[in-house]
């Protein structure tokens, strides 16, 4: 096996939440592509827990870099910030800010699915007469816990999925300046329907859709700033992993077995999207980030969503987004900013 070579790293790439699921599949393909291509890569780990992230590098160390730490700890390194804490993400993006003169691809990966239950019966039905509904919403096969709020008063979803991540890409500016063509990534969801967002409750501490209201949400906040960062000369886009089974949702044995095989048969009907693997997942954020070389021809206005055939050929679809009311949009940023400030300077 080919091992990747020891050079200068001139590229760097963030990826949050990446010690297992769909963020260690988009590090996997992060190093194939440069070993493949021969074009290294430095990839900053942003994990919440440490003993996960070393976890992960180490087997990362073992398939790409043959076993030889050092020369694996030069291409991975462990940033460890809780998403969900203002200030974790504060003190983490100094950090970076210390050790990194520049970011090349800021990857807002990581998230929370706060399940409480599964609801089989329910989402076996949906299964059954909206097969679609089931590939693109869930189908209700998962109730999620209501109400929950950080000990900063935020709520625990918003804050980890969405408030978070704001933070970090006000942060990172700078860093992201300094690289040549800076790329930001909001990472969405099959199930960010408009119908479970509510702008009046934009942390979604009263709905019944935490996870689903935050990707919206995460949709919209990178489409309000989609201007602005482009006049720094950022690019950022929405990308889509399509229907993964990643551990978000890790139910036990057997409802495990059955949710991959529900989407293999998805796979077969020709649903979009039923990508099944982390790897697969993984194809538009890798298409952003290696493939493309010159941004400035991309529609920034759609989503890159990780597609595959039922041939388990990868591609790239562009999907149209509901762009939702602007003024509300930068209503609840306005909102959002204030937050910022305040812990900022707390």
């Amino acid at each position: 096996m080919s091992v990747i070579k020891r050079t200068h790293h001139k590229k760097i790439a963030l990826v949050t939440g990446c010690n297992s699921g769909l963020g260690y599949g988009i590090l996997r393909r992060l190093l194939i592509h440069a070993r493949e291509k021969d074009d290294p890569i430095t990839i900053v780990m942003a994990c919440r827990s440490k003993p996960r992230a070393e976890a992960a590098r180490t087997k990362l160390i073992e398939e790409f870099f043959a076993g030889d730490r050092a020369e694996g700890e030069m291409a991975l390194h462990i940033l460890i910030v809780d998403l969900s804490r203002p200030a974790s993400v504060l003190l983490a993006c100094a950090e970076y800010r210390s050790k990194y003169r520049h970011l090349d691809y800021l990857l807002l990966n990581a998230g929370i699915l706060p399940c409480e239950r599964m609801n089989v019966a329910e989402g076996c039905k949906n299964l059954v007469t909206r097969p679609s509904w089931v590939a693109k919403t869930g189908g209700d096969f998962f109730l999620q816990r209501v109400g929950e709020v950080t000990e900063d008063n935020l709520g625990l979803t918003f804050a980890a999925n969405v408030f978070g991540h704001y933070i970090m890409v006000k942060e990172l500016v700078s860093s992201l300046r300094n690289a040549p063509s800076p790329r930001v990534l909001w990472f969405t969801s099959t199930t960010a329907d408009p119908s479970f967002f509510d702008y009046d409750d934009y942390q979604c501490v009263n709905g019944k859709h935490p996870y689903e209201s935050s990707k919206r949400l995460g949709e919209l906040i990178c489409l309000d700033m989609q201007d602005e960062l482009r006049k720094q000369g950022i690019h950022s886009f929405i990308v889509s992993p399509g229907n993964c089974f990643t551990g978000l949702l890790d139910q036990g044995m057997i409802i495990n077995f059955c949710w991959i095989a529900v989407l293999y048969i998805m796979r077969f009907l020709f649903v979009s999207g039923c990508n099944i693997s982390a790897e697969n997942g993984a194809t538009s954020a890798v298409h952003l980030t290696c493939e493309v070389e010159n941004p400035d021809s991309l529609d920034n206005k759609k989503i890159f969503h990780s597609d595959i055939t039922p041939l388990a050929r990868q591609f790239v679809r562009l999907l149209d987004i509901d762009f939702g009311d602007p003024a509300r949009i930068r209503a609840v940023r306005e909102r959002m900013d204030l937050l910022y400030t305040k812990f900022s300077q707390s």
